[in-house]
C-alpha cells in the first residue's frame, strides 16, 4: 500500500462520514419538525424514510453507471447531488419541499456507498482489502459522531436549518478534493480501456511507485453481456438473491434504529440535544465495532465475525426498544447497539464487494444495496405507522431486532463467491507487463 493508495482510502473515509452524516441529518433535525411544519410521528416517517427511498433509487439507477462512465466520475457528480440535496433541505419552507429535498439527497447517497465500496477494494492490495473497506465504512459512524456533536451546538444556537447547511458545505469542500486526489480506478480503466487507457494507468502506477505497463493484458475473451443480465443469469441469480436478501434484512433493522434513535429518547421525556447525545454515544462504539470486525476479519474469517455482528445489532435493538424512559440504560443500549451494528456494516460491505467480478462490481453493489434501502424506506414508515398507532417502542424494537438476527443466521448458510481480480502481480522487471497485486 503505497502513500497515494493510503490518501484514496483516507479520502474515501470522508465522504463515508458526510454518507453518513447526511443519512442521519434528519433524525437530528427531527425534532424540531414537529413546531415548524406541525406533523405527526406518521408524517415524520415519511420524513425519515424519504432519504433512504432516494438511497435505494440511486444504488438501483446512478450506481450501475460507475461500470459504464468511471469510478471517478460518479464520486463527483454524487457530491453535487448531496450538496444540492442539503442546502435545499436548509432553505426549505414546506414540510413537501423538505421531503422532496431529502429524496434528491438520498440519490447521491445510495450511488455514492454503492461507488465508493467498490472503489476501497479496487485501491487497496488484497491483504489489506477488508482493513480498507473497514476504515471506509467507519467514516459512517464518525459522519454521524462528529456531525452529531456539531448538530447538538447547531441546535441549541441556531435551530435544525443549521444541521443540513453543515451537510451541505462539506460536500462543496470535498469536491475539489476528490478532484484533485482521487484517481480512476485501474480495475475501470483495464476493464472498459479508453483511448488513453494505458496512459492513465502508468500514470497511476507511477504515483504508487510501481512498475509501468508496457503494454495492456489481453482481453478476456469469453463472450461479456450486460452486467446486470450477468447477475441475474445461471447461478449466480441464487448468489445474488441471497446476498441481496442478508442486506435487505439487516438494513431494516439498522436504518430503524438509526432514525428512530433520536426520537425515541425525546418521546421519553428528554431534549433534542440529550437525544443527538445518545445518538453521538452510539457512532461512537461504532467506530470501535467496525474498525475492531476490520481488523478481526481475516483472523476470525470475515463470514464468521459478521454473523456475530448481525447477531449482536438486532439482540441490541431489542434491548434499546426495552430501557424504557431511563437516560442511562437508553445510552448504554445505544452504545452496545452501535457497536455491532456499525461492525456489521463493516461485514456486509465487504462481503459484497468480494462478491462480484470487477467489470460488474458496482452494478452488483448498487442492487443489493439498493434493494436494501428500498427495505429500510418501508420499515422506517412502517415503524411510523406502528408508533402512531399507540404500539410501544418495546414492541416495535423487538420486531425491527429480529430481522438482524434472521439476517445473521441466514448469512451462515451463504457460500461467498470471490471475486475474480485475475491480475496478476508484477515481475522483477521494471516495465512489467501486467499491474502489480497492489493495484488490482
Amino acid at each position: 500500500m503505497g502513500a497515494r493508495q493510503i490518501a484514496a482510502i483516507l479520502l474515501l473515509t470522508a465522504i463515508s462520514a458526510l454518507d453518513g452524516f447526511n443519512v442521519l441529518s434528519v433524525s437530528f433535525a427531527a425534532p424540531g419538525f414537529f413546531g415548524e411544519f406541525g406533523i405527526d410521528k406518521a408524517a415524520l416517517g415519511w420524513a425519515l424514510s424519504m432519504g433512504l427511498v432516494g438511497m435505494g433509487l440511486g444504488s438501483l439507477l446512478l450506481a450501475p453507471l460507475a461500470d459504464v462512465f468511471g469510478r471517478r466520475r460518479l464520486v463527483l457528480g454524487n457530491l453535487a447531488l448531496m450538496m444540492v440535496g442539503m442546502f435545499a433541505s436548509a432553505a426549505a419552507g414546506s414540510f413537501p419541499v423538505l421531503v422532496s429535498a431529502r429524496l434528491l439527497t438520498g440519490l447521491g447517497i445510495g450511488a455514492m456507498i454503492a461507488v465508493i465500496t467498490p472503489l476501497a477494494a479496487e485501491y487497496a492490495s488484497a491483504r489489506r482489502r477488508e482493513l480498507a473497506i473497514g476504515l471506509m465504512s467507519v467514516g459512517y459512524p464518525i459522519g454521524g459522531l462528529l456531525g452529531g456533536a456539531l448538530s447538538t451546538v447547531l441546535l441549541h444556537d441556531y435551530g435544525w436549518r443549521a444541521v443540513f447547511v453543515l451537510g451541505g458545505i462539506v460536500a462543496s469542500v470535498l469536491i475539489p478534493l476528490v478532484f484533485a486526489g482521487l484517481p480512476e480506478s485501474i480495475s475501470y480503466l483495464l476493464d472498459r480501456r479508453p483511448g488513453n487507457a494505458i496512459a492513465r494507468i502508468n500514470q497511476i502506477l507511477i504515483g504508487r511507485g510501481h512498475p509501468m505497463l508496457a503494454a495492456l493484458p489481453e482481453r478476456n475473451t469469453r463472450p461479456t453481456s450486460a452486467p446486470l443480465a450477468e447477475l441475474l443469469a445461471g447461478r449466480m441469480l441464487w448468489h445474488t438473491f441471497h446476498i441481496t436478501a442478508i442486506n435487505f434484512l439487516f438494513v431494516i433493522t439498522a436504518y430503524y434504529f438509526l432514525n428512530w434513535l433520536p426520537s425515541m429518547v425525546a418521546e421519553a421525556g428528554y431534549s433534542p440535544s440529550q437525544s443527538t447525545a445518545v445518538s453521538v454515544m452510539a457512532n461512537l462504539t461504532g467506530v470501535a465495532g467496525g474498525l475492531l470486525l476490520g481488523w478481526l476479519a481475516p483472523r476470525l474469517g470475515l463470514r464468521r465475525a459478521t454473523i456475530v455482528a448481525l447477531v449482536g445489532a438486532g439482540t441490541g435493538t431489542a434491548l434499546f426498544g426495552g430501557a424504557g424512559s431511563d437516560l442511562k440504560l437508553m445510552a448504554i443500549a445505544a452504545s452496545v447497539t452501535g457497536f455491532f451494528l456499525f461492525g456489521g456494516f463493516v461485514g456486509i460491505l465487504s462481503i459484497i464487494a468480494r462478491s462480484f467480478a470487477p467489470r460488474v462490481r458496482a452494478t452488483g453493489s448498487g442492487l443489493v444495496i439498493g434493494i436494501g434501502r428500498a427495505g429500510s424506506a418501508l420499515a422506517t414508515v412502517m415503524a411510523g405507522a406502528l408508533f402512531a398507532s399507540g404500539i410501544g417502542s418495546q414492541s416495535v424494537s423487538l420486531l425491527m431486532g429480529c430481522c438482524a438476527v434472521v439476517a445473521g443466521l441466514a448469512l451462515a448458510g451463504f457460500r461467498q463467491r470471490i471475486s475474480d481480480d485475475s491480475i496478476p502481480p508484477a515481475s522483477a522487471s521494471p516495465r512489467s507487463s501486467s499491474p502489480p497485486e497492489a493495484c488490482p
